[in-house]
Protein backbone atom coordinates (compact mmCIF):
# COMPACT_ATOMS: atom_id res chain seq x y z
CA UNK A 1 0.00 0.00 0.00
CA UNK A 2 1.40 3.38 -1.04
CA UNK A 3 1.22 6.15 1.51
CA UNK A 4 -0.18 9.53 0.57
CA UNK A 5 0.55 12.94 2.00
CA UNK A 6 -1.76 15.49 3.53
CA UNK A 7 -2.84 18.58 1.63
CA UNK A 8 0.09 20.96 1.25
CA UNK A 9 0.34 24.63 0.42
CA UNK A 10 2.82 24.83 -2.48
CA UNK A 11 3.62 28.52 -1.77
CA UNK A 12 4.56 27.80 1.84
CA UNK A 13 6.48 24.69 0.84
CA UNK A 14 8.36 26.68 -1.79
CA UNK A 15 9.69 29.10 0.81
CA UNK A 16 10.75 26.33 3.17
CA UNK A 17 12.57 24.36 0.49
CA UNK A 18 14.16 27.48 -1.01
CA UNK A 19 15.72 28.36 2.35
CA UNK A 20 17.29 24.90 2.56
CA UNK A 21 18.51 25.12 -1.04
CA UNK A 22 20.23 28.47 -0.44
CA UNK A 23 21.83 27.14 2.73
CA UNK A 24 23.38 24.25 0.81
CA UNK A 25 24.49 26.49 -2.06
CA UNK A 26 27.05 28.23 0.14
CA UNK A 27 28.75 24.86 0.62
CA UNK A 28 28.44 24.03 -3.07
CA UNK A 29 30.03 27.36 -4.04
CA UNK A 30 33.24 26.37 -2.24
CA UNK A 31 33.27 23.01 -4.02
CA UNK A 32 32.82 24.72 -7.37
CA UNK A 33 35.72 27.10 -6.74
CA UNK A 34 38.06 24.21 -6.05
CA UNK A 35 36.84 22.20 -9.05
CA UNK A 36 37.19 25.18 -11.40
CA UNK A 37 40.64 26.06 -9.94
CA UNK A 38 39.35 29.50 -8.93
CA UNK A 39 39.84 29.22 -5.17
CA UNK A 40 41.96 32.03 -3.68
CA UNK A 41 43.30 31.44 -0.14
CA UNK A 42 43.01 34.10 2.52
CA UNK A 43 46.79 34.09 3.09
CA UNK A 44 49.65 32.89 0.91
CA UNK A 45 52.47 32.96 3.47
CA UNK A 46 53.71 34.54 6.65
CA UNK A 47 56.27 36.76 4.94
CA UNK A 48 54.52 37.24 1.62
CA UNK A 49 53.08 40.68 0.83
CA UNK A 50 49.43 40.87 -0.28
CA UNK A 51 50.51 41.97 -3.78
CA UNK A 52 51.77 38.44 -4.40
CA UNK A 53 48.18 37.15 -4.54
CA UNK A 54 48.09 38.36 -8.14
CA UNK A 55 50.71 35.71 -8.91
CA UNK A 56 48.76 32.90 -7.25
CA UNK A 57 48.40 30.11 -9.88
CA UNK A 58 45.33 28.00 -10.67
CA UNK A 59 45.94 24.49 -9.34
CA UNK A 60 43.75 21.81 -10.95
CA UNK A 61 44.25 18.76 -8.72
CA UNK A 62 40.52 18.52 -7.79
CA UNK A 63 39.38 18.75 -11.41
CA UNK A 64 42.01 16.23 -12.47
CA UNK A 65 40.87 13.68 -9.91
CA UNK A 66 37.12 14.17 -10.40
CA UNK A 67 37.36 13.97 -14.19
CA UNK A 68 39.60 10.89 -14.01
CA UNK A 69 36.87 9.14 -12.01
CA UNK A 70 33.93 10.41 -14.08
CA UNK A 71 35.57 9.32 -17.35
CA UNK A 72 35.53 5.71 -16.12
CA UNK A 73 31.85 5.62 -15.07
CA UNK A 74 29.81 5.01 -18.23
CA UNK A 75 26.47 3.12 -18.25
CA UNK A 76 25.91 0.80 -21.20
CA UNK A 77 22.43 -0.57 -20.53
CA UNK A 78 20.04 -2.25 -18.11
CA UNK A 79 19.64 -5.97 -17.74
CA UNK A 80 16.49 -7.77 -16.56
CA UNK A 81 16.78 -11.23 -14.96
CA UNK A 82 16.48 -14.08 -17.40
CA UNK A 83 17.86 -12.03 -20.29
CA UNK A 84 21.42 -12.10 -21.55
CA UNK A 85 21.04 -8.81 -23.39
CA UNK A 86 20.24 -5.27 -22.35
CA UNK A 87 16.57 -4.31 -22.22
CA UNK A 88 15.75 -2.44 -25.42
CA UNK A 89 12.83 -0.45 -23.96
CA UNK A 90 14.78 0.92 -21.02
CA UNK A 91 17.77 1.73 -23.19
CA UNK A 92 15.46 3.53 -25.61
CA UNK A 93 14.25 5.67 -22.72
CA UNK A 94 17.88 6.36 -21.84
CA UNK A 95 19.04 7.37 -25.31
CA UNK A 96 15.87 9.34 -26.17
CA UNK A 97 16.47 11.56 -23.15
CA UNK A 98 20.15 11.94 -24.15
CA UNK A 99 21.21 10.52 -20.82
CA UNK A 100 24.40 9.18 -22.35
CA UNK A 101 25.47 12.84 -22.28
CA UNK A 102 23.49 14.15 -19.31
CA UNK A 103 24.52 11.37 -16.93
CA UNK A 104 28.23 12.05 -17.49
CA UNK A 105 27.67 15.69 -16.55
CA UNK A 106 25.52 14.71 -13.59
CA UNK A 107 28.20 12.26 -12.46
CA UNK A 108 30.67 15.15 -12.26
CA UNK A 109 28.15 17.12 -10.19
CA UNK A 110 27.70 14.18 -7.81
CA UNK A 111 31.44 13.75 -7.39
CA UNK A 112 32.00 17.48 -6.83
CA UNK A 113 29.04 18.20 -4.54
CA UNK A 114 28.25 14.73 -3.23
CA UNK A 115 24.89 14.50 -4.95
CA UNK A 116 22.87 15.09 -8.08
CA UNK A 117 19.24 14.26 -8.84
CA UNK A 118 17.27 12.34 -11.48
CA UNK A 119 13.77 13.69 -12.16
CA UNK A 120 11.09 11.67 -13.95
CA UNK A 121 7.81 12.87 -15.43
CA UNK A 122 5.28 11.65 -17.96
CA UNK A 123 5.24 13.23 -21.41
CA UNK A 124 2.63 16.00 -21.68
CA UNK A 125 -0.68 15.08 -23.24
CA UNK A 126 -1.84 18.62 -23.98
CA UNK A 127 1.01 20.42 -25.68
CA UNK A 128 1.34 24.12 -24.96
CA UNK A 129 1.60 26.02 -28.31
CA UNK A 130 4.14 28.38 -26.76
CA UNK A 131 6.21 25.50 -25.41
CA UNK A 132 5.70 22.51 -27.73
CA UNK A 133 6.92 19.05 -26.81
CA UNK A 134 8.61 17.09 -29.61
CA UNK A 135 9.44 13.86 -27.77
CA UNK A 136 7.71 10.52 -28.34
CA UNK A 137 4.52 10.02 -26.30
CA UNK A 138 5.58 6.58 -24.99
CA UNK A 139 8.88 7.70 -23.43
CA UNK A 140 9.07 9.34 -19.99
CA UNK A 141 10.95 12.59 -19.54
CA UNK A 142 14.08 11.84 -17.51
CA UNK A 143 16.47 14.63 -16.53
CA UNK A 144 19.65 14.79 -14.47
CA UNK A 145 19.70 17.94 -12.32
CA UNK A 146 22.43 19.77 -10.45
CA UNK A 147 22.07 20.15 -6.65
CA UNK A 148 22.75 23.85 -7.15
CA UNK A 149 19.23 24.23 -8.60
CA UNK A 150 17.36 21.36 -6.95
CA UNK A 151 16.93 20.37 -3.32
CA UNK A 152 15.13 17.29 -2.01
CA UNK A 153 14.04 16.51 1.54
CA UNK A 154 14.81 12.87 2.34
CA UNK A 155 13.13 10.85 5.09
CA UNK A 156 16.01 9.26 7.11
CA UNK A 157 13.79 6.29 7.96
CA UNK A 158 12.57 5.28 4.50
CA UNK A 159 15.41 7.04 2.61
CA UNK A 160 12.83 8.29 0.15
CA UNK A 161 12.29 11.84 -1.03
CA UNK A 162 9.33 13.47 0.71
CA UNK A 163 9.35 16.81 -1.16
CA UNK A 164 11.62 18.71 -3.53
CA UNK A 165 12.02 21.99 -5.37
CA UNK A 166 13.63 22.89 -8.70
CA UNK A 167 14.33 26.61 -9.24
CA UNK A 168 14.96 28.54 -12.44
CA UNK A 169 16.85 31.85 -12.51
CA UNK A 170 17.16 34.72 -14.98
CA UNK A 171 20.31 36.52 -16.06
CA UNK A 172 20.26 38.59 -12.86
CA UNK A 173 20.30 35.39 -10.77
CA UNK A 174 16.75 35.97 -9.54
CA UNK A 175 14.26 33.12 -9.20
CA UNK A 176 11.55 33.40 -11.85
CA UNK A 177 10.12 29.85 -11.90
CA UNK A 178 9.96 26.88 -9.57
CA UNK A 179 8.66 23.32 -9.60
CA UNK A 180 7.45 21.74 -6.36
CA UNK A 181 7.40 17.94 -6.17
CA UNK A 182 5.23 16.03 -3.67
CA UNK A 183 4.14 12.36 -3.51
CA UNK A 184 0.72 13.13 -5.01
CA UNK A 185 1.19 16.18 -7.23
CA UNK A 186 3.67 18.42 -9.01
CA UNK A 187 3.14 22.20 -8.84
CA UNK A 188 4.53 24.68 -11.37
CA UNK A 189 5.04 28.19 -9.96
CA UNK A 190 5.72 31.47 -11.72
CA UNK A 191 6.84 34.76 -10.22
CA UNK A 192 5.54 38.00 -11.66
CA UNK A 193 4.82 40.36 -8.80
CA UNK A 194 4.27 37.49 -6.37
CA UNK A 195 4.54 33.74 -6.64
CA UNK A 196 1.51 32.01 -8.14
CA UNK A 197 0.71 28.42 -9.10
CA UNK A 198 0.42 28.27 -12.88
CA UNK A 199 -0.27 24.52 -13.21
CA UNK A 200 -0.89 21.48 -11.03
CA UNK A 201 -0.36 17.89 -12.16
CA UNK A 202 -2.01 15.32 -9.89
CA UNK A 203 0.02 12.22 -10.73
CA UNK A 204 -1.09 10.19 -7.68
CA UNK A 205 2.04 8.03 -7.65
CA UNK A 206 2.39 8.09 -3.88
CA UNK A 207 6.10 8.78 -4.30
CA UNK A 208 8.08 11.85 -5.33
CA UNK A 209 9.36 11.18 -8.88
CA UNK A 210 12.91 12.20 -7.96
CA UNK A 211 15.85 9.89 -7.22
CA UNK A 212 19.00 11.29 -5.56
CA UNK A 213 22.26 10.33 -7.27
CA UNK A 214 24.42 10.10 -4.14
CA UNK A 215 28.19 9.76 -3.91
CA UNK A 216 28.07 7.71 -0.72
CA UNK A 217 31.24 6.62 1.07
CA UNK A 218 29.78 4.90 4.17
CA UNK A 219 26.47 3.67 5.57
CA UNK A 220 25.80 6.77 7.65
CA UNK A 221 26.42 8.96 4.61
CA UNK A 222 22.80 9.46 3.53
CA UNK A 223 23.33 12.79 1.74
CA UNK A 224 26.51 12.13 -0.25
CA UNK A 225 30.08 13.38 0.17
CA UNK A 226 32.22 15.45 -2.17
CA UNK A 227 35.34 13.84 -3.62
CA UNK A 228 37.11 17.16 -3.06
CA UNK A 229 38.05 16.13 0.46
CA UNK A 230 39.73 18.37 3.08
CA UNK A 231 43.14 16.78 2.48
CA UNK A 232 42.87 17.37 -1.27
CA UNK A 233 41.91 21.00 -0.64
CA UNK A 234 44.79 21.58 1.75
CA UNK A 235 47.39 20.22 -0.66
CA UNK A 236 45.85 22.22 -3.50
CA UNK A 237 46.30 25.38 -1.43
CA UNK A 238 49.82 24.34 -0.42
CA UNK A 239 50.83 23.81 -4.04
CA UNK A 240 49.46 27.24 -4.92
CA UNK A 241 51.40 28.96 -2.15
CA UNK A 242 54.61 27.15 -3.04
CA UNK A 243 54.33 28.02 -6.73
CA UNK A 244 53.56 31.65 -5.83
CA UNK A 245 56.69 31.88 -3.70
CA UNK A 246 58.70 30.25 -6.47
CA UNK A 247 57.50 32.88 -8.94
CA UNK A 248 58.45 35.64 -6.49
CA UNK A 249 61.89 34.12 -5.96
CA UNK A 250 62.39 33.75 -9.71
CA UNK A 251 61.36 37.36 -10.22
CA UNK A 252 63.68 38.79 -7.54
CA UNK A 253 66.55 36.33 -7.25
CA UNK A 254 66.30 33.95 -10.17
CA UNK A 255 68.90 35.89 -12.18
CA UNK A 256 72.30 37.17 -10.92
CA UNK A 257 71.93 40.50 -9.10
CA UNK A 258 74.42 43.29 -9.85
CA UNK A 259 75.57 45.85 -7.36
CA UNK A 260 77.60 49.01 -8.13
CA UNK A 261 79.66 50.81 -5.52
CA UNK A 262 80.95 54.39 -5.55
CA UNK A 263 78.33 55.95 -7.84
CA UNK A 264 74.90 57.52 -7.70
CA UNK A 265 71.87 57.29 -9.97
CA UNK A 266 73.07 60.38 -11.81
CA UNK A 267 76.20 58.51 -12.87
CA UNK A 268 74.19 55.86 -14.80
CA UNK A 269 73.92 56.89 -18.43
CA UNK A 270 73.00 55.33 -21.74
CA UNK A 271 75.36 55.56 -24.73
CA UNK A 272 73.54 58.66 -25.93
CA UNK A 273 74.03 60.31 -22.52
CA UNK A 274 70.41 60.02 -21.34
CA UNK A 275 69.59 58.99 -17.78
CA UNK A 276 68.75 55.38 -16.84
CA UNK A 277 65.50 54.83 -14.94
CA UNK A 278 65.38 52.92 -11.64
CA UNK A 279 63.50 50.05 -13.27
CA UNK A 280 66.09 49.75 -16.03
CA UNK A 281 68.82 49.73 -13.43
CA UNK A 282 67.02 47.00 -11.53
CA UNK A 283 66.77 44.91 -14.71
CA UNK A 284 70.54 45.47 -15.26
CA UNK A 285 69.98 47.30 -18.55
CA UNK A 286 73.08 49.39 -17.78
CA UNK A 287 75.32 50.21 -20.68
CA UNK A 288 77.68 52.89 -19.36
CA UNK A 289 79.11 53.95 -15.98
CA UNK A 290 80.52 57.47 -16.25
CA UNK A 291 82.46 57.48 -12.97
CA UNK A 292 85.80 55.60 -13.36
CA UNK A 293 85.85 54.91 -9.62
CA UNK A 294 82.69 52.83 -9.80
CA UNK A 295 83.00 49.16 -9.00
CA UNK A 296 80.56 46.49 -10.23
CA UNK A 297 80.01 43.19 -8.49
CA UNK A 298 77.48 40.36 -8.86
CA UNK A 299 75.56 38.12 -6.45
CA UNK A 300 74.96 34.50 -7.28
CA UNK A 301 71.42 33.66 -8.50
CA UNK A 302 69.11 31.83 -6.10
CA UNK A 303 68.59 28.11 -6.58
CA UNK A 304 64.92 27.17 -7.12
CA UNK A 305 65.41 23.42 -6.76
CA UNK A 306 63.94 23.42 -3.25
CA UNK A 307 60.63 24.68 -4.67
CA UNK A 308 60.64 21.95 -7.33
CA UNK A 309 61.28 19.33 -4.66
CA UNK A 310 58.39 20.69 -2.60
CA UNK A 311 56.00 20.54 -5.56
CA UNK A 312 57.07 16.96 -6.26
CA UNK A 313 56.39 15.99 -2.65
CA UNK A 314 52.91 17.56 -2.82
CA UNK A 315 52.16 15.61 -5.98
CA UNK A 316 53.15 12.39 -4.23
CA UNK A 317 50.79 13.20 -1.37
CA UNK A 318 47.95 13.95 -3.80
CA UNK A 319 48.59 10.62 -5.55
CA UNK A 320 48.57 8.81 -2.20
CA UNK A 321 45.20 10.28 -1.17
CA UNK A 322 43.44 10.01 -4.53
CA UNK A 323 45.01 6.96 -6.16
CA UNK A 324 45.92 8.92 -9.30
CA UNK A 325 48.72 7.24 -11.28
CA UNK A 326 52.08 9.08 -11.46
CA UNK A 327 51.66 9.87 -15.16
CA UNK A 328 48.45 11.79 -14.37
CA UNK A 329 50.47 14.18 -12.19
CA UNK A 330 53.30 14.66 -14.71
CA UNK A 331 55.92 12.82 -12.68
CA UNK A 332 58.31 12.36 -15.59
CA UNK A 333 60.42 9.21 -15.85
CA UNK A 334 63.45 8.50 -17.97
CA UNK A 335 61.94 5.34 -19.45
CA UNK A 336 58.29 5.03 -20.47
CA UNK A 337 56.24 2.71 -18.31
CA UNK A 338 55.22 -0.65 -19.70
CA UNK A 339 51.59 -1.63 -20.19
CA UNK A 340 51.68 -3.83 -17.08
CA UNK A 341 53.19 -1.00 -15.03
CA UNK A 342 50.47 1.40 -16.20
CA UNK A 343 47.71 -1.05 -15.28
CA UNK A 344 49.30 -1.61 -11.89
CA UNK A 345 49.53 2.15 -11.26
CA UNK A 346 45.87 2.62 -12.22
CA UNK A 347 44.63 -0.21 -10.01
CA UNK A 348 43.45 1.96 -7.09
CA UNK A 349 41.71 4.39 -9.43
CA UNK A 350 39.99 1.51 -11.23
CA UNK A 351 38.80 0.01 -7.93
CA UNK A 352 37.41 3.39 -6.87
CA UNK A 353 35.55 3.71 -10.17
CA UNK A 354 34.16 0.17 -9.82
CA UNK A 355 32.86 1.04 -6.38
CA UNK A 356 31.19 4.18 -7.75
CA UNK A 357 29.47 2.16 -10.47
CA UNK A 358 27.86 -0.01 -7.79
CA UNK A 359 26.66 3.03 -5.82
CA UNK A 360 25.44 5.01 -8.84
CA UNK A 361 24.05 1.87 -10.45
CA UNK A 362 21.63 1.33 -7.57
CA UNK A 363 20.33 4.89 -7.96
CA UNK A 364 19.90 4.50 -11.73
CA UNK A 365 18.02 1.24 -11.24
CA UNK A 366 15.64 2.99 -8.83
CA UNK A 367 15.18 5.81 -11.35
CA UNK A 368 14.14 3.31 -14.02
CA UNK A 369 11.69 1.67 -11.63
CA UNK A 370 10.13 5.08 -10.94
CA UNK A 371 10.02 5.75 -14.69
CA UNK A 372 8.11 2.50 -15.22
CA UNK A 373 5.58 3.56 -12.55
CA UNK A 374 5.18 6.95 -14.23
CA UNK A 375 4.43 5.34 -17.59
CA UNK A 376 2.13 2.69 -16.07
CA UNK A 377 0.05 4.50 -13.45
CA UNK A 378 -2.00 2.26 -11.19
CA UNK A 379 -0.11 -0.90 -12.19
CA UNK A 380 2.05 -3.00 -9.90
CA UNK A 381 5.76 -3.01 -10.64
CA UNK A 382 6.77 -6.35 -12.23
CA UNK A 383 8.88 -8.58 -9.98
CA UNK A 384 11.79 -8.64 -12.43
CA UNK A 385 12.20 -4.86 -12.11
CA UNK A 386 13.17 -5.33 -8.46
CA UNK A 387 16.17 -7.29 -9.75
CA UNK A 388 17.02 -4.82 -12.48
CA UNK A 389 20.76 -4.38 -12.93
CA UNK A 390 22.61 -1.42 -14.46
CA UNK A 391 25.51 -2.39 -16.72
CA UNK A 392 28.62 -0.18 -16.85
CA UNK A 393 31.61 -0.13 -19.15
CA UNK A 394 34.78 -1.69 -17.78
CA UNK A 395 36.49 1.15 -15.86
CA UNK A 396 39.94 -0.28 -16.57
CA UNK A 397 41.90 0.85 -19.61
CA UNK A 398 43.10 -2.26 -21.47
CA UNK A 399 44.05 -1.76 -25.10
CA UNK A 400 41.63 -3.09 -27.69
CA UNK A 401 44.33 -5.43 -28.99
CA UNK A 402 44.81 -7.04 -25.57
CA UNK A 403 41.03 -7.38 -25.08
CA UNK A 404 40.64 -8.92 -28.53
CA UNK A 405 43.48 -11.38 -27.92
CA UNK A 406 42.10 -12.49 -24.55
CA UNK A 407 38.55 -12.80 -25.89
CA UNK A 408 39.70 -14.79 -28.93
CA UNK A 409 41.45 -17.27 -26.67
CA UNK A 410 38.32 -17.68 -24.55
CA UNK A 411 36.12 -18.13 -27.64
CA UNK A 412 38.65 -20.34 -29.50
CA UNK A 413 36.62 -20.41 -32.73
CA UNK A 414 33.59 -21.87 -30.97
CA UNK A 415 35.51 -24.48 -28.99
CA UNK A 416 36.31 -22.34 -25.94
CA UNK A 417 34.56 -21.54 -22.68
CA UNK A 418 32.45 -18.63 -23.95
CA UNK A 419 30.05 -18.40 -26.92
CA UNK A 420 30.33 -15.88 -29.73
CA UNK A 421 27.73 -13.53 -28.26
CA UNK A 422 29.57 -13.37 -24.92
CA UNK A 423 32.77 -12.54 -26.78
CA UNK A 424 31.06 -9.61 -28.48
CA UNK A 425 29.75 -8.35 -25.15
CA UNK A 426 33.23 -8.56 -23.61
CA UNK A 427 34.67 -6.57 -26.52
CA UNK A 428 32.27 -3.74 -25.74
CA UNK A 429 29.97 -3.82 -28.74
CA UNK A 430 26.61 -2.11 -28.16
CA UNK A 431 23.23 -3.83 -28.35
CA UNK A 432 22.55 -2.34 -31.79
CA UNK A 433 25.95 -3.47 -33.09
CA UNK A 434 25.46 -7.01 -31.79
CA UNK A 435 21.99 -7.16 -33.35
CA UNK A 436 23.50 -6.13 -36.67
CA UNK A 437 26.21 -8.80 -36.31
CA UNK A 438 23.59 -11.47 -35.67
CA UNK A 439 21.93 -10.46 -38.91
CA UNK A 440 25.24 -10.84 -40.72
CA UNK A 441 25.72 -14.27 -39.13
CA UNK A 442 22.31 -15.39 -40.40
CA UNK A 443 23.12 -14.16 -43.91
CA UNK A 444 26.46 -15.96 -43.87
CA UNK A 445 24.91 -19.23 -42.67
CA UNK A 446 22.23 -19.04 -45.36
CA UNK A 447 24.89 -18.39 -48.00
CA UNK A 448 26.99 -21.35 -46.82
CA UNK A 449 23.94 -23.62 -46.81
CA UNK A 450 23.20 -22.59 -50.39
CA UNK A 451 26.76 -23.38 -51.46
CA UNK A 452 26.55 -26.82 -49.84
CA UNK A 453 23.24 -27.49 -51.60
CA UNK A 454 24.69 -26.55 -54.96
CA UNK A 455 28.19 -28.03 -54.78
CA UNK A 456 28.14 -30.51 -51.93
CA UNK A 457 29.98 -30.37 -48.66
CA UNK A 458 33.56 -29.24 -49.37
CA UNK A 459 34.76 -30.88 -46.19
CA UNK A 460 33.35 -34.28 -47.25
CA UNK A 461 31.35 -34.63 -44.05
CA UNK A 462 28.12 -36.56 -44.88
CA UNK A 463 26.53 -35.43 -41.61
CA UNK A 464 26.62 -31.77 -42.74
CA UNK A 465 25.70 -32.43 -46.38
CA UNK A 466 22.03 -32.12 -47.40
CA UNK A 467 20.19 -35.34 -48.35
CA UNK A 468 17.45 -36.13 -50.81
CA UNK A 469 14.16 -37.85 -50.00
CA UNK A 470 15.72 -41.33 -50.16
CA UNK A 471 18.34 -40.38 -47.60
CA UNK A 472 21.21 -40.36 -50.12
CA UNK A 473 23.72 -37.57 -50.03
CA UNK A 474 23.02 -35.21 -52.90
CA UNK A 475 25.14 -32.67 -54.64
CA UNK A 476 28.02 -35.04 -55.48
CA UNK A 477 29.41 -35.22 -59.02
CA UNK A 478 27.70 -37.84 -61.20
CA UNK A 479 24.38 -37.74 -59.42
CA UNK A 480 23.23 -39.36 -56.18
CA UNK A 481 24.91 -42.38 -54.73
CA UNK A 482 25.03 -44.45 -51.61
CA UNK A 483 26.64 -42.92 -48.59
CA UNK A 484 29.16 -45.77 -48.74
CA UNK A 485 31.66 -45.19 -51.55
CA UNK A 486 33.89 -48.26 -50.96
CA UNK A 487 34.11 -50.64 -54.01
CA UNK A 488 32.95 -54.25 -53.72
CA UNK A 489 36.02 -56.44 -53.40
CA UNK A 490 34.12 -59.41 -55.06
CA UNK A 491 33.34 -57.38 -58.15
CA UNK A 492 35.63 -57.86 -61.17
Amino acid sequence: MVATTATVDPLTLRQQLTDKLEEKNSEFAENTLYYESSRRPDAIGLAAPPELQKLFPHIGYPRLYVNALAERITPEGFNLPGSSDTDSDLWRWWTTNQLDVEFNLGCVEALVHGRAYVTISAPPTNTDPENPYFGPPDVPIIRVESPVNLFADVDPWTRRVTSAIRTYKNEDNDDIRATIYTPDATYYLVKEQDWTVSETVNHGLGIVPIVPLLNRTKLSDTHGTSEITPELRSFTDAAGRLLTNMQAAAELMGIPQRVIFGITNDDLKRKDGSDVSTFEAYMARILTVADPSGKVDQFQAAQLQNFADGIREIRNEVAAYTGLPPQYLSNAQDNPASADAIRSAERRLVLSAERKTVVFGGDLEEAMRVAWRVMNPGSDLPDEYYRLRAIFRNPATPTFESKADATSKLYANGQGVIPKERARVDLGYTTEEREEMRGWDAEQEAHQAELVRMYGNPAGDPEKAPTDESGDVSGSPGGSRSSSSKPDPEAK
